[in-house]
């Protein structure tokens, strides 16, 4: 049970809009139609990309944008193999073809705390599945004031799981 993984954090901060809006939280509440509920997660797919996700107890919500790939506004770097980098990262989630989408963002707020994950451990994961499925995430307690959430993305051949490490409700580190 997460009940107990509670530790200090400071609040999200308010300078600039907040992470999640009235309009979000209503996403995510189980009695939308639009919902579909895969424990642990309540899940919820919105036009423009937009997927939600809240845990069952409501204590840690996720917000995703995925995009369409513009070619034209990255660095692409390729080799007889394929895609190999893009704006200097490994790509995630192909097999070497040029994504379809990617993470543009992503937001992880447990409790009222807001967990900063640095914009490189997300930017980098592409052809995420345009469709709502139970498979997206996935938090796993650590210890009384951690956890791991993992997510997956890709198809086929460039399937992926990225584990983001949270202790103390600051980001650790990643793992693929």
């Amino acid at each position: 049970m997460l009940a107990y993984l509670m530790f200090a954090c400071a609040p999200a901060k308010q300078e600039h809009a907040p992470p999640f809006t009235e309009q979000d939280e209503g996403d995510v509440l189980p009695h939308s139609a639009a919902c579909s509920i895969h424990a642990p997660f309540i899940l919820h797919c919105k036009e423009g990309g937009r997927i939600m996700a809240m845990n069952a107890d409501g204590t840690l919500r996720i917000r995703m944008v995925v995009s369409q790939f513009d070619t034209a506004a990255h660095r692409i770097e390729q080799s007889e193999f394929g895609v190999d980098k893009i704006d200097y990262l490994d790509v995630l989630g192909t097999d070497g073809s040029m994504p379809v989408n990617g993470v543009d963002s992503l937001i992880v707020m447990f409790g009222e705390c807001l967990i900063d994950i640095p914009r490189e451990k997300i930017t980098d994961m592409y052809d995420m599945s345009a469709s709502c499925h139970d498979s997206y995430f996935r938090m796993d307690s650590i210890g009384p004031d951690s956890f791991v959430l993992a997510i997956d993305g890709g198809d086929g051949a460039g399937a992926f799981r990225a584990k983001y490490s949270i202790q103390d409700g600051k980001f650790q580190g990643r793992t693929v």
